[in-house]
């Protein structure tokens, strides 16, 4: 066996989770109905490992790279959580913490713009939509409520010219 061989690496749970989401930060971060794990940025066949950062269990929904950090919707989908990484490894606060209310709808479907403000869209259940501006470089962390005469279905940010353009359906 050599570190580039294939691997099969087996989540030391007490229980048989489904994957809700993959992404890349400083390390592999995995979303599991379950809970929520970390796979170092060493792994190889010599020295696989995983290791369980937080219990909250995530939502069937991607995560949001935001930044140098990482937002989910937890399982349930009324409170969104971040990976927020800082000396000593990684920390899981409720972003919705100080607005509890705000998800309460659950979330359908999210998406992330980085210009002109990083902001999160996510269309509620309910067909209204919660909107977090959100920069911790500045401390800037405050959520919103868009009210439609109709219901959104879907939001999705759109790369242009000038930046990005936020579509809602």
């Amino acid at each position: 066996t050599s570190a580039d061989n294939a691997m099969v690496l087996e989540v030391g749970s007490n229980r048989s989770d489904r994957i809700e989401w993959l992404t890349v930060g400083r390390n592999l971060l995995v979303g599991t109905a379950g809970g929520e794990w970390i796979m170092p940025g060493n792994n190889d066949a010599l020295n696989p490992q995983i290791v369980q950062a937080s219990a909250y269990g995530s939502a069937p929904l991607q995560a949001l790279n935001v930044n140098e950090d990482v937002l989910f919707i937890q399982s349930g989908r009324k409170r969104c959580r971040g990976y927020v990484f800082s000396e000593g490894g990684y920390t899981s606060p409720d972003i919705t913490y100080a607005a509890d209310h705000i998800l309460s709808a659950g979330v359908r479907g999210w998406t992330f713009q980085r210009v002109p403000e990083p902001r999160a869209y996510a269309v509620l259940g309910d067909g209204q939509m919660a909107v977090l501006s959100y920069n911790k470089m500045y401390q800037i962390q405050g959520w919103s409520r868009w009210n439609f005469d109709g219901e959104a279905k879907s939001v999705a940010v759109a790369d242009t010219p000038n930046g990005q353009d936020v579509c809602v359906v």
